[in-house]
């Protein structure tokens, strides 16, 4: 890191891109302070998939999966939701060996945890990066690099990158319009944690738990199951009615909704529903292709500039893609006035990347015969999927 100049980095938000963003930063030799609106007293407890493309990046920050508790995956299938008919079933030994990377499943606080450490590990060679927490930014001027926060203090920086998510205040910026909107999506998502230990005492549901070890397993119309301590399942629903009004379930019935919903499924599937206690409802939003990742002195990566569908479980390995190139691109920067050129090629470099992960982002594997000849346009060399293996493929090279 001899003669290159430092940055002194803003990052908004501290979620999974925030946090890479701040390890990859760090290790390029920048001064990097984090601006976080929680107070971090409850995290979102649910399932993160994290397929090669995502590890790699973790690999290379020095991740610990134990400490994070990760759970291998060795294989992806797909099932009829109705009749538990086998749709798609991928072995992914020869894939993961070539890839030279694990595919795991995580619970988030403790991705989040694991991420958390990585932050604040001090390497003795760089500077440790400060976190301000209950640090909500309400607005940014990209050409100065200042945030203005909610108790009107300002902070001024020579960068800012915006991992605030959809509702990202770095991209509502002047300078900003233009990059991709986010929208409403047709789908809402039913989400639940149940403890393992419940499916390992029911006499149906044992053997069926038993056949998804290591396995992510995905249900046309419905569920998704993983194995671990708990199990996380979440099933997609219509936004609207037959009538075209909106499904807004209170909390008090989303339990009787969830079974509701899911009334035309397998009696196993419906069974494992049933153990399910709290369940929450979840809006699934999207963004148009993004025009603009950079401007002035600002970036946005993650779900701040491509939101995308949940289907292939495609968006946190996309900020972790996101992070590590941004650390790259700004590596050994002779002087300040390089930081305009590298971003540009920053952008440039992920939009061919995330545009053509994007735009598959709502298929499972099996589903390819579903993708439209416009998003086919988008994808390397403009040629169709083919297989179940293309679709993973896609995503992980």
């Amino acid at each position: 890191m001899s003669g290159q100049t430092s940055l002194n980095v803003s990052i908004v938000g501290a979620g999974i891109a925030g946090l890479a963003a701040a390890i990859a930063l760090r290790r390029a030799g920048h001064v990097v302070t984090i601006f976080e609106k929680s107070a971090f007293a409850r995290e979102a407890g649910f399932a993160v998939s994290i397929s090669p493309n995502g590890t790699r990046v973790l690999n290379s920050f020095g991740f610990d999966y134990g400490r994070a508790k990760a759970l291998d995956c060795t294989k992806v299938e797909v099932f009829d939701a109705r009749s538990l008919e086998a749709l798609v079933e991928i072995g992914l030994d020869d894939h993961l060996k070539e890839m030279q990377a694990p595919w795991v499943v995580l619970f988030r606080p403790d991705l989040h945890q694991e991420l958390l450490r990585l932050v604040f590990e001090d390497d003795g060679r760089t500077v440790v990066p400060t976190l301000k927490l209950s640090a909500k930014v309400v607005s940014v001027d990209i050409e100065s690099a200042t945030l203005t926060l909610e108790d009107g203090s300002t902070y001024a920086a020579e960068l800012v990158v915006g991992a605030d998510g959809e509702k990202s205040v770095v991209r509502s910026a002047e300078g900003f319009k233009g990059t991709g909107a986010v929208g409403d999506s047709p789908f809402k998502i039913f989400r639940c944690m149940i403890p393992t230990k419940e499916f390992e005492e029911d006499e149906v549901l044992r053997p069926f738990l038993d056949k998804k070890r290591q396995a992510l397993s995905a249900y046309t119309d419905g569920i998704k199951i993983m194995t671990g301590e708990l199990q996380d399942l979440e099933l997609g629903y219509l936004r609207l009615d037959e009538t075209g009004s909106p499904k807004d379930y209170k909390d008090e019935v989303l339990r009787e909704a969830l079974l509701s919903e899911s009334k035309t499924y397998h009696p196993i599937l419906h069974r494992a529903l049933s153990k399910a206690k709290n369940v929450s409802s979840w809006d699934i939003n999207f963004s148009t292709p993004p025009l603009h990742w950079t401007r002035g002195k600002a970036v946005l990566i993650g779900d701040a500039v491509h939101s995308m569908f949940p289907t292939t479980g495609q968006g946190a390995c996309q900020c972790l893609e996101d992070a590590a190139a941004l650390g790259v691109f700004l590596e050994n920067l002779d002087s300040k006035a390089d930081l305009a050129g590298r971003l540009s090629l920053f952008q440039s470099f992920r939009r061919k990347r995330v545009v053509a992960v994007h735009a598959t982002s709502g298929f499972l594997p099996g589903q390819e015969s579903r993708i439209t000849e416009q998003m086919a346009k988008l994808l390397p060399g403009g040629k169709p999927l083919s297989s179940p293996v293309d679709t993973i493929e896609l995503s992980n090279r």
